[in-house]
């Protein structure tokens, strides 16, 4: 299942693609050109042999990595209790000068996951 839908704050819209797969969720935020970059994993303590109790966040590839991109993935695996695999491809002088266009973004997401994984 995949779900398209744009977060929108003041004149500027971003293109989010949500592809949910087995036991685990691809989420791509970002411009139209649909790249990888920035592609980062997230597993949640019970899926991954590790002691700290928070999720645990990897980069798989990184060009141009933004903290942003691993907070996110790090959220999304606490609140959903799954894997999370994020391409997360903002421009970061883009979010310093509006660190709201990141919360708007991002509370977009949760709401959209809360509907897929309420049905």
């Amino acid at each position: 299942e995949s779900i398209n839908f744009t977060s929108k704050f003041e004149n500027i819209t971003i293109p989010i693609q949500i592809i949910k797969l087995n036991g685990s969720f691809f989420i791509y935020v970002g411009t139209s050109e649909f790249s990888f970059e920035n592609l980062i994993v997230s597993f949640n303590h019970n899926d991954v042999n590790i002691i700290n109790p928070a999720s645990h966040v990897s980069e798989i590839y990184d060009d141009n990595y933004t903290e942003l991109g691993k907070s996110l993935a790090s959220k999304l695996t606490t609140r959903f209790k799954c894997p999370f695999y994020t391409s997360f491809n903002i421009d970061d002088e883009l979010l310093t000068v509006r660190q709201e266009l990141y919360y708007s973004i991002e509370k977009d997401i949760f709401d959209k996951l809360k509907q897929i994984t309420s049905k």
